[in-house]
């Protein structure tokens, strides 16, 4: 659920065949004991912050799984949550000892209760009849706070930058003399540098492409990866295919210093030679965007590239399918060069082709 919904992949252990239902039993109980002792932790040492974190989990669930859980686990959760702040407040000598700390625990859990009665028809009269989750008002509601929480995250100097992929949004956008990157080079040239990549067009705006549809090609991108072979570092996967001394061959190193401009990706150029430490494996942007690491993400990175290829890139193209025709002129690695890039490229390349060029009519 939390690869398809939320795109965060976790590894998938599978339990022995024999006793599978007595293993899984085994790993619930010993998280219901943690979960718990966290909890009488909370309540004896009167953490208020922490168990309204602790209530926070089921809302974020939530938001990234976009599933409702059973409604009775959530009130029994949330109805025990209530509880014990409510024993917190009205209990201060730590336990309930005297009629006076008794009779105001009993006074606040009715009262709580009443609240929520009236709060749940207040808000149902509120919400459409139809599902809640079809519910337009809801959804602008939703994505409006999350674009706030990213501003709030990524664009902490308030830079004004491109709009991410929402095309009706440019019209009130305009330039600023304020510097977005310092970049400094080993080897000083003109570089293309990309953030936000937009895979899937909607009519009004591009957007990335969906988790449900990255999480079905994990595999695809696994063995890619295990190859070696990343969306982006493509054109250093050309470039070593051939032997042209025109094109760009010297790696330098880059470094960027984010100024003002949201910290939310990595700006990398086309001609990456490696990806960043800590930005391999599988993720659901399916090699075409790398997210920064961090809650605030990244203000100050080391990246690795070639020279300019893109404004060659007709004769980079050309050369590649020369290359690949003839079969066994392949510079240093030979027909086996090759024939390991015709398939990772092969596979690739359906996987775009099906994903990335589709238009609405």
């Amino acid at each position: 659920v939390l690869g398809k919904k939320a795109g965060i992949y976790l590894t998938i252990y599978q339990l022995k065949d024999s006793g599978k239902a007595n293993g899984e039993l085994a790993v619930l109980i010993f998280l219901g004991i943690a979960c718990g002792l966290f909890g009488f932790l909370i309540l004896k040492l009167r953490w208020y912050v922490l168990l309204l974190l602790f209530a926070a989990v089921l809302p974020v669930v939530l938001v990234k799984t976009e599933l409702l859980p059973d409604t009775r686990l959530c009130l029994g959760f949330y109805a025990g949550t209530l509880l014990e702040l409510n024993y917190m407040t009205k209990n201060k000598g730590g336990n309930l000892g005297n009629a006076v700390d008794v009779s105001a625990f009993f006074a606040g859990a009715f009262g709580l209760l009443l609240v929520s009665v009236f709060g749940g028809v207040f808000l149902q009269s509120l919400v459409p009849k139809n599902e809640y989750q079809d519910s337009q008002l809801v959804a602008n509601a939703k994505e409006e706070a999350l674009s706030r929480l990213s501003r709030l995250r990524y664009k902490g100097q308030g830079a004004n930058s491109l709009p991410d992929g929402k095309l009706k949004q440019t019209g009130a956008w305009s330039a600023s003399s304020d510097t977005a990157l310092e970049i400094t080079m080993e080897h000083p040239a003109s570089l293309y540098l990309r953030g936000f990549v937009g895979s899937v067009y909607d009519g009004s705006s591009w957007t990335e492409i969906s988790t449900e549809e990255a999480y079905e090609e994990k595999d695809l991108y696994y063995w890619l990866h295990q190859e070696g072979f990343y969306g982006e570092t493509q054109l250093l996967n050309a470039r070593n295919l051939i032997q042209d001394d025109s094109l760009s061959s010297e790696k330098g190193i880059i470094s960027i210093n984010n100024k003002t401009a949201s910290s939310k990706y990595l700006y990398t150029p086309y001609e990456l030679s490696g990806l960043p430490d800590g930005y391999t494996g599988e993720n659901a942007q399916a090699d075409s965007t790398l997210y920064a690491r961090g809650m605030f993400g990244e203000r100050t990175y080391r990246i690795s590239s070639l020279g300019n290829l893109v404004s060659d890139f007709t004769t980079l193209g050309a050369k590649v399918y020369q290359t690949l025709t003839a079969g066994n002129n392949a510079g240093d690695g030979g027909a086996d060069a090759v024939s390991s890039y015709r398939s990772q490229e092969s596979y690739y390349n359906t996987f775009v082709y099906q994903e990335d060029t589709a238009l609405p009519a």
